[in-house]
Protein backbone atom coordinates (compact mmCIF):
# COMPACT_ATOMS: atom_id res chain seq x y z
CA UNK A 1 0.00 0.00 0.00
CA UNK A 2 2.65 2.63 0.56
CA UNK A 3 3.98 2.21 -3.33
CA UNK A 4 0.89 3.10 -4.36
CA UNK A 5 -2.08 4.92 -1.36
CA UNK A 6 -4.16 5.83 -4.09
CA UNK A 7 -5.17 3.11 -5.28
CA UNK A 8 -8.63 1.92 -4.27
CA UNK A 9 -8.25 -2.02 -5.45
CA UNK A 10 -5.20 -1.98 -2.85
CA UNK A 11 -7.99 -0.87 0.20
CA UNK A 12 -10.59 -3.19 -1.24
CA UNK A 13 -8.13 -6.58 -0.48
CA UNK A 14 -7.03 -4.89 2.60
CA UNK A 15 -10.82 -4.82 3.47
CA UNK A 16 -11.94 -8.16 2.48
CA UNK A 17 -8.83 -9.39 4.27
CA UNK A 18 -9.68 -7.33 7.57
CA UNK A 19 -13.38 -8.88 6.97
CA UNK A 20 -12.52 -12.55 6.64
CA UNK A 21 -10.62 -12.10 9.95
CA UNK A 22 -13.06 -10.22 11.72
CA UNK A 23 -12.16 -6.94 12.11
CA UNK A 24 -15.49 -5.75 11.22
CA UNK A 25 -14.96 -1.59 11.66
CA UNK A 26 -11.18 -1.63 10.10
CA UNK A 27 -13.20 -3.75 6.87
CA UNK A 28 -15.54 -1.11 7.10
CA UNK A 29 -13.35 1.42 6.59
CA UNK A 30 -10.53 0.33 4.06
CA UNK A 31 -14.09 -0.82 1.68
CA UNK A 32 -15.81 2.71 2.16
CA UNK A 33 -12.84 4.26 0.57
CA UNK A 34 -13.27 1.71 -2.88
CA UNK A 35 -17.60 2.44 -3.00
CA UNK A 36 -17.55 6.32 -1.59
CA UNK A 37 -13.99 7.37 -2.48
CA UNK A 38 -12.14 9.50 0.12
CA UNK A 39 -8.82 11.23 1.51
CA UNK A 40 -6.48 9.48 3.55
CA UNK A 41 -4.88 11.14 6.61
CA UNK A 42 -1.75 12.13 5.01
CA UNK A 43 -4.21 14.48 2.35
CA UNK A 44 -3.87 11.17 -0.41
CA UNK A 45 -7.21 11.27 -2.46
CA UNK A 46 -8.87 7.86 -3.08
CA UNK A 47 -11.01 7.69 -6.14
CA UNK A 48 -14.23 5.40 -5.91
CA UNK A 49 -14.13 2.43 -8.02
CA UNK A 50 -17.53 2.47 -10.18
CA UNK A 51 -19.61 -0.89 -9.95
CA UNK A 52 -19.45 -2.75 -12.71
CA UNK A 53 -19.68 -6.23 -13.89
CA UNK A 54 -16.50 -6.91 -12.65
CA UNK A 55 -15.90 -9.81 -10.21
CA UNK A 56 -13.37 -8.02 -8.50
CA UNK A 57 -15.04 -4.76 -7.74
CA UNK A 58 -18.40 -6.19 -7.41
CA UNK A 59 -17.00 -8.33 -4.33
CA UNK A 60 -16.17 -5.00 -2.93
CA UNK A 61 -19.34 -3.57 -2.94
CA UNK A 62 -20.68 -7.15 -1.63
CA UNK A 63 -18.50 -7.11 1.31
CA UNK A 64 -18.69 -3.92 2.32
CA UNK A 65 -22.63 -4.31 2.70
CA UNK A 66 -22.52 -7.50 4.57
CA UNK A 67 -20.12 -5.91 6.69
CA UNK A 68 -22.10 -2.98 7.38
CA UNK A 69 -24.61 -5.45 8.63
CA UNK A 70 -22.51 -7.38 10.32
CA UNK A 71 -21.34 -4.59 12.48
CA UNK A 72 -22.14 -3.95 16.10
CA UNK A 73 -24.31 -2.28 16.02
CA UNK A 74 -25.50 -2.67 12.33
CA UNK A 75 -24.93 -0.13 9.55
CA UNK A 76 -28.47 -0.99 7.94
CA UNK A 77 -29.45 2.05 6.51
CA UNK A 78 -25.77 2.08 4.70
CA UNK A 79 -25.91 -1.56 3.94
CA UNK A 80 -28.98 -1.44 1.96
CA UNK A 81 -27.95 1.55 -0.52
CA UNK A 82 -24.85 -0.79 -1.10
CA UNK A 83 -27.80 -3.72 -2.00
CA UNK A 84 -30.02 -1.36 -3.78
CA UNK A 85 -27.01 -0.30 -5.94
CA UNK A 86 -25.99 -4.02 -6.49
CA UNK A 87 -29.23 -4.75 -7.44
CA UNK A 88 -29.51 -1.63 -9.77
CA UNK A 89 -26.67 -2.12 -11.68
CA UNK A 90 -26.34 -5.88 -11.50
CA UNK A 91 -29.69 -6.74 -11.87
CA UNK A 92 -28.87 -9.47 -14.87
CA UNK A 93 -26.64 -11.63 -12.90
CA UNK A 94 -28.31 -14.08 -10.77
CA UNK A 95 -25.01 -14.21 -8.19
CA UNK A 96 -24.94 -10.88 -7.28
CA UNK A 97 -28.53 -10.31 -6.96
CA UNK A 98 -28.50 -13.50 -4.66
CA UNK A 99 -25.56 -11.99 -2.85
CA UNK A 100 -27.75 -8.74 -2.48
CA UNK A 101 -30.70 -10.17 -1.05
CA UNK A 102 -28.62 -11.73 1.61
CA UNK A 103 -27.54 -8.08 2.51
CA UNK A 104 -31.10 -7.42 2.73
CA UNK A 105 -31.68 -10.39 4.99
CA UNK A 106 -28.48 -9.74 7.09
CA UNK A 107 -30.28 -6.25 7.79
CA UNK A 108 -33.63 -7.53 8.48
CA UNK A 109 -32.15 -10.13 11.46
CA UNK A 110 -30.14 -6.86 12.34
CA UNK A 111 -32.78 -4.31 12.89
CA UNK A 112 -33.54 -3.49 16.49
CA UNK A 113 -37.31 -2.99 17.36
CA UNK A 114 -38.76 0.56 17.03
CA UNK A 115 -37.76 2.11 20.54
CA UNK A 116 -35.40 -0.51 21.62
CA UNK A 117 -31.70 -0.43 21.86
CA UNK A 118 -30.96 -4.15 20.23
CA UNK A 119 -32.35 -6.38 18.45
CA UNK A 120 -34.66 -8.41 20.32
CA UNK A 121 -33.60 -12.57 20.75
CA UNK A 122 -36.08 -14.71 21.30
CA UNK A 123 -36.37 -15.72 25.30
CA UNK A 124 -36.52 -19.41 26.01
CA UNK A 125 -39.00 -20.03 28.41
CA UNK A 126 -39.13 -23.16 31.27
CA UNK A 127 -41.94 -24.47 32.55
CA UNK A 128 -40.97 -26.22 36.15
CA UNK A 129 -42.83 -29.58 36.71
CA UNK A 130 -42.96 -30.11 40.28
CA UNK A 131 -40.66 -32.88 41.32
CA UNK A 132 -42.40 -36.63 43.16
CA UNK A 133 -42.19 -36.58 47.12
CA UNK A 134 -39.03 -38.38 47.65
CA UNK A 135 -39.52 -41.94 49.28
CA UNK A 136 -37.22 -43.52 52.01
CA UNK A 137 -35.72 -46.49 51.69
CA UNK A 138 -35.68 -49.37 53.56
Amino acid sequence: MKAAPANANYHGNLGVMLYRNFKYPEAAQELALVVNGGTLEDGTAITALDLTSSSRIAEYYFIYGVTLAKMKPARCGEALQIAQQILDKLRNDETWTFNAKEIIRLCSEATPVAGGSETPRPTLRVKRLPLPPLRKLP
